[in-house]
């Protein structure tokens, strides 16, 4: 970027250039100082980075931000203009030509008007000031300071260093700290029980790895870039490709300043690389801020041998080995990325299959391919290396023209603006007047349709209009136009965002720009503009979005529907896919590998699995047997431990009338008669039923429920608390919970009006579950083994862990859930929850304290004694955290525990993640296809030393089942391998709400659902949480940095349960049971 001015103009100035593509004759920008092209401003981005925007095979060019235009034909900014007609839907093509804008829904007109340089001083908040000028070091022709601003050495090593570690599978020592290898757990062994079973894993082995020389090689230039990106344009500059073609042998390039290649160009290469000749521009308008001398320099080169090294456990992991690996993933890439657009690990194209969400976004089906270490050394053939081949769902911008993704996706976010005209639209972005709860100042600021527009910041887009059709450069969206002081109440549009012509001195509007420039009379104009980060601004009717770009948000229900039905795909079907992706990655024709000598298989290898045997489920007095089926009835079954508190003072509330009264009495009585069969205690079989007015806030139900169940069972405080809501909406639901929970200290229990109607006996029995375990009672457990009256033979304490983060964009805290096994089966958990920080994933020590404190004292009381064995279940973590989880939250837990029981229990602390891409295809699977469960792989895809193992411990109701992936980082309890993977997949058919096994060990999927269900503990206003009032932030308070929460800042703890007014009895009754279930 160019040197900020120091000149305190309060406005900012216009990049000419990008304003309607104004061009003032010549480019004085260059690219050491550059605004084209950076990673950061839209341009083509280095490979590996982690922009939305994909890397087109076409190459990008610099000096190509500037226009074509001349200055000529300039005329008065006051000039008006006639109206002519034109068409409201237009392609690309027809963006230059007049339109008319058509009544309707779809459009609105918008009367010819006089040029309105600033707004009118009788308009709403108006303030009427001076058109928009450049400060003197700020003119269009000086622009770019000529003196270079060299890149950070040292950020640009921490750089290079993320980017080698970014799309690579790698071991967690991979991100230990310089000199520091730390020391996971091994394999103790190979499980031996259970069944013997073959499946096949997409996993693709790794062949041949022919021991050439492979030279690495620095690129320096001089003058030194500003932007990374200079490097990759003067890699692909036809000087520098004409010299490297003289070579025998091929070069990657990694988009940054490393070069690999077999060619032994010991002296290096030298050349003056002109990057305006290059884009075409004429080097008699050329200042030469563009020259620059290109250097490739040899600076070593690629040790394959450590990395076999290190694969045979003759070596630990360094520097040498991780430069091994990221040469490889270069090799494997550099074809591909050619052809397809390729994204991190995953790879685009525009034939591959792709569906419509909604009229803004798309789902596309892409690649996935990484390498990765395998377990496969002592295989015959095998090099112990692998690439992960697999299918990916993502979602994107869809491709069209902003005009259109500007109203389609404003009347998707809320419904209040479905089938707006753009003229009605334009009215809604306008700015309002609201009262400064500091000041007590009326400000103007954006309204909430303006608010939305949010979402929209950091989107790309290309600039289509007569003389920039052909115009391959991308722009940011760094903001829509909106100044109070500065525009008023009608924002920053096209009458009224002006710029001044240095060569001239003609004050502009941007509405007058597009008819003198471009003859383009734009219909559109009280639209706010687009402000990019390069500088310029648009109006949305010239612009184009174009496709593979990541939609970040969180999807709405009928999005999300749909994303699951494109996404779901059987065993078969995804397993014939995995091969199209294989063959569309073309190893066997890729002249990279070929030249570097890797071959790699296209067959998917067959690997030696288990079937663990399925355990027995005890109820009272039965047993049930699940088999392989994975699945039991619950019809006839006792609860193995009835409700600790009987079900005597309790209530139901309909909410917004919406249940007769017969029918939530009918609900009542059934619900009683299922829970009743199954054992549960209940006194009082009718409920206290109260109905709430339509409209009624979610307190105000709450405390009539409240009072009327205390008065109708004379006590102080209810027992449980049903509420029938109309639909599934997360807004009330957590209201209600809030009150219940952090107000009175008092369970509730959720059921949906269609199923209160219903009433059938199957979801009354899925009530009855739910309800026994927040009255703390246990449902079911496994058979201990033979002999033993539990599992584990010793006091045993369970914990789970979970950190849950906001969607994208939001700035809401990070939440951390605990949860603790509270019985000798670990079937019964307590849950603590606490804010932690803003997206941090370790949990604070001082969040552990005071979540678990409480927790192991309740223990103690309980057991009598503390713990002999810990197993710390954390989910969520990746590889390069795991040292962390160790010297942060399992130093924590070994300190507490000693502290507060007395005890210095052995610990074994163990990962839990979905976040992988490994598939089982067993010859033997289920109905659907996929593995039986129990189905557990501990080689080929696992660690080739450490203690790893895949376990697939459900039934995949649809789709291809995805395994678990432990991974076992500590182990002082030393129990054998075979016992503590059949404890974790016993232990998946003990999840108290449903008679099906879990895929994930049900002690993090616990900390999970108390992590969701504690946002409604937020100690924030219930106001801030509903998407329908939700106050929009001010202007002002958007820009201020020190608003917006950073990574390492303190958040606010969320309330406790129970006020001082609430009953302490109930309180500690609820803290101690399910309450989250």
């Amino acid at each position: 970027m160019p040197r900020k001015s120091k000149n305190k103009n309060k406005f900012k100035p216009l990049d000419l250039s990008a304003v309607g593509g104004y061009d003032g004759g010549s480019d004085t920008r260059s690219d050491r100082g550059s605004q084209h092209g950076g990673s950061q401003h839209g341009g083509s981005q280095p490979e590996g980075s982690q922009s939305g925007t994909p890397r087109r095979p076409t190459r990008s060019r610099a000096g190509s931000g500037s226009s074509t235009h001349s200055r000529t034909s300039q005329q008065s900014s006051h000039e008006q203009t006639p109206s002519q007609p034109s068409t409201h839907q237009r392609t690309p093509s027809q963006l230059s030509t007049p339109r008319r804008v058509p009544s309707g829904p779809s459009g609105g007109y918008f009367p010819p008007d006089p040029v309105i340089v600033v707004p009118h001083p009788g308009m709403l908040g108006a303030v009427v000031r001076p058109p928009q000028v450049y400060p003197p070091e700020m003119t269009y022709d000086s622009l770019e300071d000529p003196r270079p601003i060299p890149v950070d050495p040292a950020q640009v090593a921490a750089d290079e260093k993320k980017a080698k570690t970014r799309r690579l599978d790698l071991p967690p020592e991979a991100y230990a700290e310089i000199g520091k290898t730390p020391r996971f757990a091994p394999r103790p062994g190979l499980n031996t029980t259970g069944q013997a079973c073959r499946v096949q894993v997409n996993s693709f082995r790794v062949e041949t790895i022919t021991p050439h020389v492979v030279h690495t090689y620095d690129i320096q230039v001089s003058p030194p870039p500003t932007s990374l990106v200079v490097y990759k344009k003067l890699w692909n500059s036809e000087p520098v490709q004409q010299t490297l073609s003289k070579y025998t042998n091929l070069w990657i390039h990694d988009g940054n300043r490393l070069v690999w290649s077999r060619n032994n160009a010991k002296d290096g290469i030298r050349l003056h690389v002109d990057l305006d000749a290059e884009s075409g521009q004429d080097p008699r308008t050329s200042k030469g801020l563009n020259r620059f001398q290109f250097t490739l320099k040899r600076s070593g080169h690629v040790d394959l041998t450590v990395l076999k090294a290190y694969l045979e456990r003759k070596c630990d992991w360094s520097e040498k080995v991780l430069e091994a690996m990221n040469f490889l993933d270069h090799a494997l890439r550099d074809d591909p990325s050619k052809r397809l657009v390729a994204i991190g690990r995953n790879y685009y194209d525009e034939t591959f299959w792709h569906k419509s969400l909604d009229n803004c976004i798309e789902a596309v089906k892409g690649i996935y391919a990484a390498f990765r270490l395998g377990n496969n050394l002592s295989v015959k053939g095998c090099t112990g290396l692998a690439v992960n081949v697999d299918v990916t769902n993502t979602v994107f911008w869809s491709g069209q023209v902003m005009e259109q993704v500007f109203q389609n996706f404003l009347g998707n976010q809320d419904k209040m603006y479905y089938g707006k005209s753009m003229f009605e639209l334009s009215d809604l972005l306008m700015a309002v007047k609201e009262r400064n709860p500091k000041t007590k100042e009326w400000e103007l600021h954006m309204s909430q349709c303006f608010r939305v527009l949010r979402k929209m910041h950091r989107l790309k887009f290309n600039v289509r209009h007569r003389g920039k059709m052909e115009d391959k450069k991308l722009y940011t969206i760094k903001r829509f136009a909106f100044d109070p002081e500065r525009f008023g109440r009608e924002g920053g549009h096209a009458k009224n965002y002006t710029f001044t012509i240095k060569s001239t001195g003609e004050v502009r509007s941007v509405y007058d720009h597009f008819f003198k420039q471009y003859n383009i009379r734009l219909q559109f104009w009280r639209l706010p503009l687009i402000e990019s980060t390069r500088g310029g601004a648009f109006p949305i009717e010239v612009l184009e979005i174009p496709r593979f770009q990541r939609y970040s948000y969180k999807l709405g229900p009928d999005q999300t529907s749909s994303m699951i039905k494109f996404s779901v795909t059987r065993p078969k079907e995804r397993q014939a896919a995995i091969m199209t992706n294989v063959n569309s990655l073309g190893w066997d024709k890729d002249p990279t590998l070929a030249n570097f000598g890797i071959r790699i298989s296209k067959n998917m290898p067959v690997v030696n699995a288990r079937v663990i045997a399925a355990p027995e489920i005890e109820y009272k007095g039965s047993r049930a047997k699940p088999g392989t089926s994975g699945r039991w009835d619950l019809r006839g079954k006792v609860f193995m431990k009835a409700n600790e508190r009987p079900l005597c003072a309790w209530g139901m509330a309909v909410v917004d009338m919406e249940v007769d009264e017969a029918s939530a009495l009918r609900f009542a009585d059934a619900f009683i008669k299922a829970y009743k069969s199954h054992g549960g205690r209940v006194t009082n079989p009718r409920p206290c039923l109260r109905y709430s007015d339509y409209g009624d806030p979610m307190n105000v139900v709450f405390d009539g429920i409240y009072e009327a169940t205390c008065k109708q069972f004379k006590t102080t405080v209810p027992d449980l608390i049903f509420f029938i809501l109309p639909v599934k909406e997360q807004f009330s639901y957590e209201r209600l919970k809030k009150n219940a929970e952090c107000r009175y200290g008092t369970l509730t229990q959720m059921v949906l009006r269609q199923h209160v109607v219903k009433a059938s006996p199957q979801y009354c029995s899925n009530v009855a579950m739910k309800v026994n375990c927040k009255l703390k009672g246990i449902n079911c457990r496994t058979v201990p083994p033979k002999g033993m009256n539990t599992f584990f033979g010793a006091p045993t304490m369970v914990i789970g862990a979970d950190v849950s983060h906001p969607s994208p964009g939001a700035d809401d805290p990070s939440f951390a859930a605990m949860t603790v096994s509270m019985d000798k089966d670990a079937t019964f958990f307590a849950a603590s929850c606490q804010t932690n920080g803003f997206r941090e994933e370790i949990i604070r020590p001082t969040n552990i304290e005071s979540m678990l404190t409480h927790v192991f004292q309740k223990w103690v009381k309980m057991f009598g004694t503390g713990p002999q064995q810990v197993f710390y279940f954390r989910d969520g973590v990746s590889e390069g955290q795991f040292e962390q989880v160790l010297s942060y939250e399992t130093h924590q837990l070994r300190e507490m525990l000693l502290r507060e029981t007395g005890v210095k229990p052995k610990v074994t602390t163990i990962v839990a993640t979905k976040r992988h891409h490994i598939r089982f295809f067993p010859e033997r699977g289920d109905r659907n296809g996929n593995a039986l469960p129990g189905t557990l792989v501990e080689t080929e895809v696992t660690h080739p030393f450490h203690y790893d193992f895949y376990l697939c411990s459900h039934v995949a109701i649809q789709g291809t089942a995805r395994p678990v992936h432990y991974h076992v980082i500590e182990d002082d309890v030393k129990m054998p391998a075979d016992r503590l993977q059949t404890m974790i997949y016993q232990q998946c058919y003990q999840y108290q709400r449903s008679t099906t096994p879990v895929s994930l060990h049900p002690a993090v999927y616990y900390a999970h659902l108390a992590g969701a269900r504690c946002r409604a503990h937020q100690d924030i206003s219930s106001d801030m949480k509903n998407p329908f009032y939700m106050a929009p932030k001010s202007w002002f308070a958007k820009h201020d940095e020190t608003m917006t929460p950073k990574v390492g800042d303190d958040a606010r703890p969320i309330l406790p349960f129970g006020t001082e007014k609430a009953d302490q009895r109930n309180v500690e009754f609820l803290k101690y049971s399910m309450w989250y279930i």
